[in-house]
């Protein structure tokens, strides 16, 4: 007769044995890069402030995240997914996550559900900024045009009430290559809109001005209108006349006027006359608003 203390003994051994074998294959199935994507992932929700050490451990494992999702690593690629789905996940993380995209697939390929979140109303602000600058107008736009390829981002500038994707489009404008192609006179129009409105962000339009150099050597005259209306537009009861300003003295944005006269200032320079904009003074606060924002 069987006895029952060592059959429930040998069921127990013979489960234990299956447990484990499953354990085990599933953790031969689990990629290096999946590994290194959780590492990631603690890293970034452990270690708030990333020194030296921790950043050099951060860089390795990207690399090797990149490398394998390059690869065709499907797994890699699953997790990178479940993780940037996870409305646990910081905004912080997620934007890496869309910087090794962009690094591993091309700045021409984003995944699908990048595109679904830059299109969602709720999505976080950093993170769209993060797509935006890490993917090419045309991967990101239905509706682009290779005819005018910046249009999109100056739809965002004229469309977005969001100063963080709208700062992540002139980050874009400002590091583009083909200036001397795709800027147009046009598109200075928008910029003099919402440099002249007293509603834009004053980092916004202190972006704004900079960028402004990168045009004015293609329309030096209408470039030039614009940034003696934003110079004017702090001199203190100068008025431009223009719409939107509604008396020039109310800008209140120091950096952006003086800006704007050393930009006029260089390019006068450049073109053998004398200066004729003095660099007005900047108060600290302002300069630390700037530089902290």
């Amino acid at each position: 007769m069987i006895n029952l203390k060592k059959l429930l003994a040998v069921i127990t051994g013979v489960a234990a044995i299956i447990a484990l074998s499953y354990f085990l294959i599933a953790g031969l199935a689990v990629t290096k890069a999946e590994t290194q994507l959780a590492a990631l992932k603690n890293s970034w929700e452990k270690e708030k402030i990333c020194h030296e050490s921790c950043a050099a451990r951060r860089a390795a494992a990207e690399q090797a995240v990149i490398k394998s999702l390059a690869a065709g690593d499907q797994s890699a690629a699953n997790r990178l997914k479940k993780y940037f789905s996870d409305a646990r996940i910081s905004a912080e993380f997620k934007g890496e996550l869309v910087k090794i995209a962009s690094r591993a697939y091309g700045p021409d390929k984003p995944p699908a559900y990048l595109r679904d979140y830059l299109a969602n109303p709720v999505g976080d602000s950093n993170v769209k900024a993060a797509i935006i600058i890490s993917f090419a107008a045309s991967s990101l736009d239905k509706d682009f045009s290779a005819a005018a390829p910046l249009n999109y981002y100056f739809n965002i500038l004229s469309d977005s009430e969001d100063e963080v994707v709208k700062q992540a489009a002139i980050d874009v404008l400002s590091n583009y290559k083909n200036k001397a192609k795709d800027f147009s006179a046009s598109q200075l129009a928008v910029i003099k809109n919402l440099v002249l409105d007293r509603a834009t962000n004053r980092h916004l339009r202190q972006s704004l001005v900079l960028l402004l150099s990168d045009y004015y050597p293609l329309f030096p005259e209408a470039t030039a209108s614009i940034l003696k209306m934003v110079y004017e537009a702090g001199a203190g009861g100068a008025n431009t006349g223009e719409a939107g300003t509604n008396g020039a003295n109310q800008l209140n944005d120091e950096v952006s006027r003086a800006f704007s006269a050393d930009i006029l200032n260089r390019f006068s320079a450049d073109q053998g006359e004398a200066q004729k904009f003095p660099i007005p003074p900047v108060s600290q606060a302002a300069w630390d608003e700037y530089y902290n924002n």
